[in-house]
């Protein structure tokens, strides 16, 4: 035995066996908001589900695998004479393994591949060839009598590329999602033994694994949780029990959940990405205000407001029409998740303008406000980007006091003086 060098690298030659070819399994870890491991009280990293990444192309034999490698060495052997054959001066029209349409391809007989591949069997080849272009990876053009086929090896298609979750008991598959990450099918889990919340008296769920569901059918089916309908509480528990929720409250999430695993997980992501995109925005004002983040921990009873307030927006109905108020939830989420970091930023950089935060939010309670409640009724973009825009140029504050010091919460007014 011998270890390699970088200059075996080079005098050795290899077959390319591309990745997709292959199915691998690794572990999703917990992790944080930054993306920072959350470890156990051992210190050891926990595990969330387990993650295959596959594609049609794993499917198929050995043998089918090996004689695309061949005829893919091939075809380079084909560009590096036809490039020699240019850089000697040879004109294009007079280069071989070239067609009309300009495309290259290979002459590669059955019987020669038998030899290549140490196969007995012509028949074994024929399948493996029909394999290849059935999975769009190789096309044949007969050239007539007593001539060969010329082979046109195809590319691999990196859209194939399918990342599947699997359950860490059962090995099941959970969810599927596509090369850019979009989930494309979903299942949920069943889980045994929960309380019940329906309407029904003693009624327990069925103990059925529900069909599986393509996740653009899935509509937010905020209804069901009206009704009271025992058909969700599989989904609600799904969420609780199996999603990283981070800084949320126990009764964020519940109310969360009553949206069905899959729109309260984006509506959870919408939290997460709209407070990294203020962060993102105004890095200026935090590094002023020397902070590094917005604290989820600490503006998390204010968001807890902020989604019952949603929810019951949602099921709100115009009184004309009869219809929701809400058309967009996903988008009118969005929005209000926006303003709502906005003005916890906001405060947050401006907190040398009164006691300290919990005294504050003391004094508020007091007067059945949340904090963000006490110093913004509504959170007005235009007197938030003032705000932070103090921050950055103490000279536009008035007389010395800053946007918060001239907020009257008695009668929730600003005093422009």
């Amino acid at each position: 035995m011998a270890d390699y060098t970088a200059a075996d690298l080079e005098s050795w030659s290899y077959y390319q066996y591309p990745k997709l070819f292959m199915s691998s399994r690794s572990n999703a870890y917990l992790k944080n908001e930054f993306g920072d491991l959350i470890r156990d009280q051992n210190g050891q990293k926990i595990i969330t589900h387990k993650i295959r990444e596959t594609s049609s192309y794993a499917e198929m034999s050995d043998k089918a695998k090996a004689l695309y490698m061949i005829l893919f060495d091939r075809l380079c052997l084909s560009f590096k004479t036809n490039k020699s054959l240019l850089d000697s001066g040879v004109k294009k029209e007079h280069l071989d393994f070239l067609d009309e349409n300009a495309s290259t391809y290979i002459v590669f007989t059955n019987k020669e591949i038998m030899d290549r591949m140490d196969i007995r069997s012509e028949n074994t080849v024929t399948k493996a060839k029909k394999e290849l272009v059935n999975h769009g990876l190789l096309r044949e053009k007969r050239m007539g009598m007593n001539k060969a086929n010329r082979l046109y090896p195809q590319k691999i298609d990196g859209t194939k590329k399918i990342t599947e979750w699997r359950d860490l008991e059962t090995d099941e598959i959970t969810d599927k999602f596509d090369h850019k990450g979009v989930r494309f099918y979903h299942v949920e889990k069943v889980v045994e033994n929960a309380p019940l919340t329906g309407t029904v008296k003693n009624e327990a769920p069925k103990n059925t694994v529900p069909e599986p569901q393509k996740v653009q059918s899935i509509k937010p089916d905020y209804k069901s949780h009206e009704n009271n309908d025992t058909n969700q509480y599989g989904s609600e528990d799904y969420f609780l029990a199996g999603v990283n929720h981070l800084f949320l409250t126990k009764t964020s999430v519940k109310e969360l959940s009553k949206w069905g695993f899959y729109d309260a997980q984006k509506l959870q992501d919408i939290i997460f990405r709209t407070k990294r995109k203020v962060e993102e925005t105004h890095k200026v004002v935090l590094d002023i205000a020397q902070e590094d983040r917005i604290s989820g921990e600490l503006w998390a009873e204010d968001l807890q407001f902020e989604i019952v307030k949603f929810n019951t927006a949602y099921r709100k109905l115009d009184t004309n029409t009869r219809q929701k108020k809400v058309n967009n939830p996903m988008g009118f989420f969005t929005k209000m998740m926006q303003n709502f970091w906005l003005a916890a930023l906001t405060i947050q950089v401006q907190r040398s303008s009164y006691d300290e935060i919990p005294n504050a939010r003391a004094f508020f309670r007091i007067h059945d406000k949340t904090l963000l409640q006490g110093y913004f009724e509504k959170f007005d973009k235009q007197i938030l980007e003032k705000a932070l825009l103090e921050v950055v140029n103490p000279s536009e504050k008035n007389v010395g006091l800053s946007i918060l010091d001239r907020y009257n919460w008695q009668d929730g007014t600003y005093v422009w003086e």
